[in-house]
Protein backbone atom coordinates (compact mmCIF):
# COMPACT_ATOMS: atom_id res chain seq x y z
CA UNK A 1 0.00 0.00 0.00
CA UNK A 2 1.54 3.49 -1.13
CA UNK A 3 0.34 6.23 1.82
CA UNK A 4 0.75 10.04 1.69
CA UNK A 5 0.90 11.96 4.83
CA UNK A 6 0.30 15.84 4.87
CA UNK A 7 1.06 17.77 7.40
CA UNK A 8 3.64 20.27 8.56
CA UNK A 9 4.60 19.42 12.50
CA UNK A 10 7.28 16.55 11.93
CA UNK A 11 6.28 14.58 15.29
CA UNK A 12 2.98 13.85 13.81
CA UNK A 13 4.58 12.75 10.50
CA UNK A 14 7.07 10.44 12.25
CA UNK A 15 4.59 9.21 14.81
CA UNK A 16 1.91 8.40 12.52
CA UNK A 17 4.45 6.37 10.03
CA UNK A 18 5.34 4.38 12.91
CA UNK A 19 1.72 3.66 13.62
CA UNK A 20 0.94 3.32 10.17
CA UNK A 21 3.87 1.23 9.34
CA UNK A 22 3.48 -1.38 12.47
CA UNK A 23 -0.52 -1.54 11.65
CA UNK A 24 -0.27 -2.20 7.72
CA UNK A 25 2.43 -3.67 4.56
CA UNK A 26 3.14 -0.49 3.55
CA UNK A 27 5.16 -0.27 0.51
CA UNK A 28 6.23 3.36 0.33
CA UNK A 29 5.46 6.73 2.31
CA UNK A 30 5.40 9.98 1.38
CA UNK A 31 5.68 13.12 2.87
CA UNK A 32 4.08 16.59 2.03
CA UNK A 33 4.67 19.38 4.93
CA UNK A 34 2.01 21.48 2.92
CA UNK A 35 -0.88 21.51 -0.13
CA UNK A 36 1.06 22.61 -2.83
CA UNK A 37 3.99 19.95 -1.58
CA UNK A 38 1.19 17.29 -1.38
CA UNK A 39 -0.33 18.56 -5.06
CA UNK A 40 2.88 18.14 -6.68
CA UNK A 41 3.66 14.90 -5.19
CA UNK A 42 -0.17 13.79 -6.58
CA UNK A 43 1.28 14.39 -9.94
CA UNK A 44 4.13 11.75 -9.93
CA UNK A 45 2.70 9.12 -7.31
CA UNK A 46 0.05 6.76 -6.88
CA UNK A 47 -1.44 6.91 -3.46
CA UNK A 48 -4.02 4.33 -1.40
CA UNK A 49 -4.60 6.26 1.42
CA UNK A 50 -4.08 9.97 1.99
CA UNK A 51 -4.12 11.37 5.45
CA UNK A 52 -4.32 15.47 5.18
CA UNK A 53 -3.84 18.06 8.13
CA UNK A 54 -6.29 21.18 7.42
CA UNK A 55 -4.23 23.31 9.93
CA UNK A 56 -0.88 23.74 6.98
CA UNK A 57 1.31 26.42 6.56
CA UNK A 58 1.00 27.61 2.67
CA UNK A 59 -0.75 28.47 0.05
CA UNK A 60 -3.50 25.17 0.32
CA UNK A 61 -5.50 25.18 3.43
CA UNK A 62 -6.68 21.49 4.04
CA UNK A 63 -9.89 21.98 1.68
CA UNK A 64 -7.96 23.31 -0.74
CA UNK A 65 -5.84 20.45 -1.05
CA UNK A 66 -8.52 18.01 -0.68
CA UNK A 67 -10.75 18.96 -3.63
CA UNK A 68 -7.22 19.03 -5.58
CA UNK A 69 -5.87 15.52 -4.46
CA UNK A 70 -9.43 14.42 -5.24
CA UNK A 71 -9.26 15.32 -9.00
CA UNK A 72 -5.81 14.02 -9.17
CA UNK A 73 -6.44 10.92 -7.20
CA UNK A 74 -9.99 9.69 -7.39
CA UNK A 75 -9.61 6.30 -6.34
CA UNK A 76 -7.53 7.37 -3.06
CA UNK A 77 -8.60 7.16 0.15
CA UNK A 78 -8.57 10.87 1.07
CA UNK A 79 -9.00 10.84 5.42
CA UNK A 80 -8.63 14.63 7.48
CA UNK A 81 -6.38 13.69 10.15
CA UNK A 82 -6.72 16.63 12.64
CA UNK A 83 -7.03 18.94 15.76
CA UNK A 84 -10.02 20.24 14.99
CA UNK A 85 -13.19 18.56 16.10
CA UNK A 86 -15.92 20.62 14.07
CA UNK A 87 -19.27 19.26 13.01
CA UNK A 88 -18.97 22.13 10.13
CA UNK A 89 -15.70 21.16 9.19
CA UNK A 90 -16.54 17.58 9.14
CA UNK A 91 -19.24 18.57 6.88
CA UNK A 92 -17.23 20.23 4.34
CA UNK A 93 -15.28 17.31 4.18
CA UNK A 94 -17.83 14.67 3.64
CA UNK A 95 -19.32 17.31 1.65
CA UNK A 96 -15.65 17.51 -1.01
CA UNK A 97 -15.61 13.60 -0.92
CA UNK A 98 -13.25 13.07 1.82
CA UNK A 99 -13.59 9.37 3.48
CA UNK A 100 -12.91 10.24 6.61
CA UNK A 101 -12.26 12.43 9.43
CA UNK A 102 -9.93 11.77 12.20
CA UNK A 103 -9.37 13.74 15.10
CA UNK A 104 -5.38 13.66 16.33
CA UNK A 105 -6.59 13.22 19.92
CA UNK A 106 -7.63 9.33 18.91
CA UNK A 107 -6.06 6.22 20.45
CA UNK A 108 -4.18 4.21 18.64
CA UNK A 109 -6.84 1.42 18.20
CA UNK A 110 -9.01 3.60 17.69
CA UNK A 111 -7.55 5.14 14.63
CA UNK A 112 -6.53 2.17 13.54
CA UNK A 113 -9.99 0.48 13.59
CA UNK A 114 -10.94 3.56 11.44
CA UNK A 115 -8.57 3.68 9.36
CA UNK A 116 -9.51 -0.11 8.38
CA UNK A 117 -13.35 0.94 7.87
CA UNK A 118 -11.90 3.60 5.73
CA UNK A 119 -9.82 1.36 3.76
CA UNK A 120 -12.94 -0.79 3.50
CA UNK A 121 -14.87 1.82 1.36
CA UNK A 122 -16.82 3.05 4.30
CA UNK A 123 -17.32 6.41 5.60
CA UNK A 124 -15.72 7.25 8.49
CA UNK A 125 -17.49 10.88 9.45
CA UNK A 126 -19.42 11.85 13.19
CA UNK A 127 -23.09 10.31 13.03
CA UNK A 128 -24.23 13.77 13.18
CA UNK A 129 -22.97 14.46 10.43
CA UNK A 130 -24.05 11.55 7.93
CA UNK A 131 -27.23 11.65 9.20
CA UNK A 132 -27.20 16.25 8.22
CA UNK A 133 -25.82 15.39 5.10
CA UNK A 134 -28.14 12.44 3.68
CA UNK A 135 -31.01 14.87 5.28
CA UNK A 136 -30.01 17.31 2.52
Amino acid sequence: MNIMIIDDQEIVVEELSLILKQAYCVDNLYYASDGIEAVELAETILADLILLDLSMTGELDGFATLEKLRKLLPEAKIVIFTMVDNLEYQKKAYEAEADGYLIKQLNRGAMIDSLDQILASYKVFNEDVIKAVSEQ
